[in-house]
């Protein structure tokens, strides 16, 4: 390749084609199909071959394609305030203004969230399709 291949290693939707090289677990995405093969052809595949001899099995582990799903972030809770949430006994399975001093506690929402790991949020993570971009057209 004449310049520096233009890829990410995490997943991004302006970078949809991937290559992954099995042998060191690692994956590269690239804006196109024809970045992704130049890589391939270019870098990646050559690097199994050392003194005129190829690694077989190590390149047999490289495969490439076109991402079609991420995960994304969906039903997120924002923590309420300190002041809305109650204190839920364990032993006696009642919410509380106080608890006991030996009895553990978990912070809870009216919502039954548990709150009690001090985090500022919790959700969940769904793998959901990619919408298609509008007037691109893949081969």
């Amino acid at each position: 390749m004449s310049s520096k291949p233009d890829y990410v290693c995490l997943p991004h939707l302006d970078y949809l084609f991937f290559l992954y090289d099995g042998d060191a677990n690692d994956i590269y995405f690239f804006r196109t199909k024809e970045e992704c093969d130049e890589f391939a052809k270019s870098e990646l595949i050559p690097s199994f071959a050392e003194d005129g001899e190829w690694s077989t099995r190590e390149v047999r582990n490289v495969c490439a394609g076109e991402m079609t799903h991420i995960v994304k972030k969906t039903k997120s809770i924002k923590r309420p305030p300190d002041s809305e949430l109650g204190v839920y006994c364990e032993d006696c399975e009642e919410k509380k203004d106080g608890c006991q001093e030996d009895c553990p506690d978990f912070w809870i929402d009216r919502n039954d969230n548990d709150w009690s790991g001090g985090h500022d949020e919790i959700c969940d993570y769904e793998l959901v399709a990619i919408d298609k971009p509008q007037g691109i057209e893949r081969v």
